[in-house]
């Protein structure tokens, strides 16, 4: 009797974002049209995702497939089709892609901006 092949987690660090928020960064980092980086994110986000999933995210899917896989290949990332059942991501792509949101993460300086100062702290400072 063969054993069910167990797919390891995928890495923790996309899925602290919502689809939302990761989609237009995927768009950045591949230089993704903004259909495309909404499917990528859906496809980062779950294990897989069946047609009719992505097909609510984008109107031409076959087409956004294709340009996609084009684009993701040069960084060492592809996408599988679960045969009947949808599309996904293997584990050495998502690590691929983990590892280069991470490198672009860490180039981005948060700047806040000062809190404007009171009345009473104001003339304070005049005097």
């Amino acid at each position: 009797m063969p054993k069910e092949q167990v797919m390891p987690p995928a890495p923790t660090q996309p899925r602290y974002r919502s689809e939302t928020t990761l989609a237009p960064t995927l768009c950045l980092l591949f230089k993704l049209s903004p259909a495309e980086g909404r499917v990528c994110a859906k496809l980062l986000t779950n294990d897989f995702c069946s047609k009719r999933e992505l097909c609510t995210v984008v109107m031409n899917l076959t087409v956004i497939l294709c340009t996609l896989r084009a684009k993701l290949k040069p960084h060492g990332v592809s996408i599988f089709t679960l045969h009947g059942r949808g599309y996904g991501l293997d584990v050495k792509s998502r690590n691929e892609i983990c590892k280069l949101l991470a490198e672009h993460d860490a180039g981005i300086a948060l700047v806040r901006p000062k809190p404007k100062a009171t009345k009473s702290e104001q003339t304070l400072e005049v005097s």
